[in-house]
């Protein structure tokens, strides 16, 4: 059964929430929605809420500039799944690998996620 890659931001009853897929077959998490899983090519996927906490992978800005203005990042969510989203906080926060970060109830015009430090 195919199904449609949606956005990785859903609403939810009380605010905006990050899900994920997961393949059914070998269960492995997708870091982006897609129609064919990068593991086993299964086209049976189900969706996963994020508790919306995860780690800094990767960012241009590393140790170099402050969070302020948002930096586009690389997070791992603590369910698995790699995320590219926007990282904010006050000017005299610095940004670095493995920093801990949550998703705010935000999101960019292009539905990526918008963290901050935890």
């Amino acid at each position: 059964m195919q199904q449609q890659a949606t956005t990785a931001v859903a609403d939810t009853a009380e605010n905006r929430a990050l899900r994920f897929q997961r393949c059914t077959w070998c269960d492995s998490a997708q870091p982006r929605p897609v129609l064919l899983c990068r593991v086993c090519r299964s086209e049976n996927f189900r969706w996963e809420y994020s508790a919306g906490l995860g780690r800094v992978v990767s960012s241009p800005t590393l140790a170099r500039k402050p969070v302020f203005p948002p930096r586009l990042t690389t997070v791992q969510l603590d369910e698995g799944p790699l995320v590219d989203g926007w990282v904010r906080g006050r000017p005299d926060e610095r940004l670095w690998a493995d920093a801990r970060v949550r998703v705010s109830a935000a999101e960019d015009a292009s539905g990526r996620p918008v963290f901050e430090l935890a």
